[in-house]
């Protein structure tokens, strides 16, 4: 499972009513091809990431999406490649809100023993290795 932390310094998601519109919106209907999440420089290794993978994403500390990867990491070959050197798909299928904050998730990993390092804090984008009791939590979080 990866865990991705949306930046307000991106100038698609200055607010959360862009975040909405980004994963509501553009991540189904107009990327092309649907679901492609770009990449800046240095975010996921180019074998950092698996189809099927679970993702949760958050934007200002808060849960905001969960979803799962439709690819690894590709190189992104578009005009615009300078800011964003790759890409990779997101399942546009299966996107679904999310509930809570990245403090909860952390706290929830941690009554179940799945969790030593303090993802909340952490500048990068955390992994967590995938198991039936990581899923469990992953979907407790799911929006209703």
């Amino acid at each position: 499972m990866r865990i991705i932390k949306l930046s307000s310094k991106d100038p698609n998601m200055r607010t959360e009513a862009d975040v909405r519109e980004f994963f509501e919106d553009y991540l189904p209907h107009e990327a092309s091809p649907p679901g492609r999440f770009q990449l800046t420089r240095g975010r996921i290794a180019e074998d950092g990431l698996s189809i099927g993978e679970k993702l949760l994403f958050s934007y200002q500390s808060k849960l905001v999406y969960l979803g799962h990867a439709a690819s690894g990491v590709a190189p992104n070959t578009e005009p615009d490649n300078g800011e964003y050197p790759s890409f990779f798909l997101v399942d546009a299928q299966r996107i679904y809100g999310a509930r809570g904050t990245l403090q909860d998730f952390e706290d929830a990993l941690r009554d179940k023993g799945l969790l030593q390092k303090n993802i909340v804090k952490s500048q990068g984008w955390p992994t967590l290795e995938d198991s039936p009791e990581l899923d469990k939590i992953w979907q407790s979080f799911r929006a209703v």
